[in-house]
């Protein structure tokens, strides 16, 4: 029983994205003019790495198997065990009163990271879209959001999981 959910980008994620892209590949040529070849490179260097950083780290699908979910990354992907899971509930982005990003990405190939919420204190966002949003609360007391395609498949096959792995 292996249940591979998709992840899409919404059209805030792409027009952040792109424009990032666009907006700072402008810097090094600059730089190139204004203070030489070590300084440029050292910068596009420092751009390709975060650039490429963010683009590991982002969750591109989500799978749930018999032990629990998994966030699938090209690095450190994160699984959360059945056993964990306190409740989950499907949530619009504004009820989560997001108000500051702690450690991530905030919309560059999507939200992922620490994020401070005026109600749940901190969040560990997976999201690549603001709908479609499913709030995990852990039995420690913490909260992971996830944004997957077919979110209410996702969270039927969830429950049905942690039916399944009950003592």
């Amino acid at each position: 029983m292996k249940h591979i959910f998709t992840t899409q980008m919404d059209n805030t994620v792409k027009i952040i994205t792109t424009i990032v892209h666009f907006a700072i590949l402008p810097i090094p040529i600059i730089l190139y003019f204004q203070t030489g070849i070590e300084l440029a490179l050292l910068n596009v260097l420092i751009l390709v790495v975060l650039f490429s950083l963010c683009y590991v780290l982002r969750p591109f699908q989500y799978a749930i198997d018999e032990m629990g979910i998994s966030i699938h990354k090209k690095l450190w992907p994160k699984t959360i065990p059945f056993n964990n899971i306190a409740s989950l509930e499907t949530i619009a982005y504004k009820e989560l009163k997001v108000r500051l990003r702690l450690w991530g990405s905030g919309g560059l190939w999507g939200w992922f990271g620490y994020f401070l919420s005026a109600e749940y204190g901190i969040l560990n966002m997976q999201i690549t879209e603001k709908n479609n949003l499913l709030l995990i609360t852990t039995k420690d007391e913490k909260y992971i959001v996830l944004s997957p395609t077919e979110v209410i498949a996702f969270a039927e096959a969830v429950k049905k999981g942690m039916k399944q792995n009950l003592p």
